[in-house]
């Protein structure tokens, strides 16, 4: 446990308290950088307090905005009085505690004794309990960075019948609870049925919320949004189905997109942004659609029908993947594989192609879906595909899909995509693939 000091000098009497009192509880950690404290919190979760020397940072008000902005709302201590704070901001933040100097051990104590017991009851709270799991719905954990509490539990699936709640009802959580469970591997959420339907309703309704609102360009938070709004589409399909909700959703991530992919200066700044281990698939959907957009960008393919079509390929092809690893194979023949993941990774393709086919209003998406796999050699599956009838927008995907799997396997970085490409060169030189592949190979220069 840890609460974090932030002062330009020494706040003694606060330090002296949590020494003495709770050495054995909480570890203190001081420091004068804004951007130390909110690393701190991401990293290890948010149940102790900022305590803020108030009265040297006159950006106070800022400084909290921009913890709850990128971290969720956590328990801060004002010590201090300054003048220069906006009140009304403050008193609205139900989590900020104000101190006067002199600081009064007895209310500090009171402060910090309430969050420890608030602390050790969500502990005992998050007990495993055994379940019918019939009852409830897996959900992508990235949907929970939208919210800062929930009207119902949210748990994590143990073993079987077994689940720890990980979220309790009406209890403010924030994006260091999530990312610590991301952290542990932990891809999946449970609702119970009765839960999921408006969980993913209300979800939606936040991320368009959030893909049209104004606001300065930065790649790296609107791919972070983009993101979400992909693992939200891909439980949406899975657990309600195609829908008019669903096609406006689908109207403006759309529009997002085709932003996204204009301001694409430079593929070099894709890979800094999905330069990560181990990405789910909605990472590596979105990866896939942009790096897929702006090659067919460069090739002049820039109609918004085929701007449409590249990004649902990306969000559906390999939605029934169950482990994120499945979704890199690129051979069959792999001998690390079983048979039953044979049969799954072949199946998903199937499965996926079914549900590209309910989208009557973009044509070809069920083709682009059912060939992702069909690299022009031995390695195509399932069952090859005559060249004559992949489609050159159907051969860019197949190039992207096969390039970004196996950079994900190797590693993101610039010697293994030289030799990468070296080596693709010799696989795509099919009039099918030739013009994507030259397009794609000029992205390296």
């Amino acid at each position: 446990m840890r609460a974090l000091i932030l002062t330009k000098n020494d706040l003694e009497i606060i330090e002296n308290i949590l020494k003495s009192t709770y050495s054995s509880k909480i570890e203190v950690f001081k420091t004068s950088s804004v951007q130390e404290v909110k690393d701190r919190l991401f990293e290890q979760g948010a149940h102790f307090p900022v305590i803020l020397n108030a009265d040297e940072y006159h950006e106070v008000s800022d400084i909290i905005d921009l913890i709850v902005e990128d971290i969720g709302e956590c328990p801060i201590a004002l010590i201090g009085t300054n003048d220069g704070l906006d009140h009304k901001k403050i008193k609205e933040n139900a989590m900020v505690t104000r101190f006067s100097h002199p600081i009064d051990p007895k209310d500090f104590k009171a402060l910090v004794d309430g969050l420890i017991t608030e602390k050790q009851s969500e502990e005992e709270d998050n007990s495993v309990t055994q379940m019918d799991a019939e009852n409830f719905v897996s959900l992508r954990i990235r949907s929970f960075y939208l919210y800062s509490s929930l009207p119902y539990d949210a748990y994590m699936n143990v073993t079987d019948n077994r689940f720890m709640r990980v979220i309790s009802k009406n209890t403010p959580y924030n994006q260091a609870t999530i990312q610590k469970l991301k952290e542990k591997n932990v891809r999946y959420l449970y609702l119970e049925k009765d839960n999921h339907i408006t969980f993913l309703e209300n979800s939606i309704e936040k991320i368009k919320e959030k893909m049209t609102k104004k606001s300065s360009y930065n790649l790296t938070i609107y791919m972070k949004t983009f993101v979400e709004a992909a693992a939200l589409f891909q439980d949406y399909i899975l657990h309600i189905g195609v829908s008019d909700n669903l096609y406006s959703f689908i109207d403006i991530m759309v529009e997002f997109y085709i932003t996204n992919i204009e301001r694409l200066e430079n593929i070099g700044h894709l890979y800094k942004v999905f330069n990560k281990k181990n990405p789910d698939i909605s990472e590596q959907a979105i990866f896939k659609a942009m790096y897929c957009g702006y090659v067919a960008r460069k090739l002049t393919w820039t109609s918004n029908s085929t701007r449409a079509k590249i990004l649902l390929t990306s969000l559906i092809h390999d939605i029934y993947i169950a482990e994120p690893e499945h979704s890199l194979v690129i051979d069959l023949q792999d001998r690390t594989l079983s048979e039953p993941d044979k049969k799954h990774i072949i199946k998903h393709v199937l499965s996926a192609q079914k549900i590209a086919e309910q989208f009557t209003n973009y044509s070809d998406i069920s083709f682009l879906v059912g060939q992702h796999h069909q690299i022009p050699d031995s390695r195509a599956f399932p069952g090859a595909v005559s060249l004559s009838k992949i489609s050159q927008l159907s051969g860019l995907f197949i190039i992207i899909n096969h390039f970004v799997s196996t950079l994900i396997l190797r590693g993101n970085k610039p010697e293994t995509r030289r030799s990468l490409v070296k080596e693709m060169e010799l696989v795509y030189v099919a009039t099918t693939f030739k013009n994507a592949f030259q397009e794609f190979k000029k992205s390296f220069k």
